[in-house]
């Protein structure tokens, strides 16, 4: 089962990417965590990806090392606040594929999965980090 969920998920990733100019995986947990004041690094965890978004526009550092902060750019908040509404086409797309009956069960079965993960480790401030796709 674990493999046909797997499968899922990626399928969902690459119809979402086909949307979106950066992966679901970085809009789910790096740029949807940057609130407009910034976040120390320190919370996020410096990652390759961090370098890559600030390379590419998507934010920016300031500072150096774990007392950097991030900020989204404009074209990063851009990515942020369209995450949703491209999780929504994407879920649209499966259930006038499959139907909403298929797309409400796969959901169940990935949310159910998901509430038996370990806790979310973000600061108490810090939007949580969703459930990439399938999203409620």
């Amino acid at each position: 089962m674990c493999a046909l969920l797997s499968q899922a998920l990626v399928a969902f990733a690459l119809e979402y990417e086909e949307l979106s100019p950066v992966a679901l995986s970085i809009s789910a947990s790096i740029l949807r965590r940057i609130p407009l004041e910034g976040r120390p690094v320190r919370d996020i965890g410096m990652s390759v990806h961090l370098s890559a978004m600030d390379r590419h526009g998507f934010l920016r550092l300031d500072g150096d090392g774990d007392n950097a902060t991030v900020f989204l750019t404009t074209k990063g908040r851009g990515v942020s606040d369209a995450y949703a509404d491209r999780v929504e086409v994407v879920e649209q797309t499966w259930r006038e594929r499959s139907g909403s009956d298929t797309v409400r069960n796969l959901r169940q079965v990935l949310e159910n999965t998901t509430d038996h993960a370990p806790p979310d480790e973000s600061p108490d401030d810090a939007q949580p980090a969703s459930r990439p796709g399938l999203a409620t």
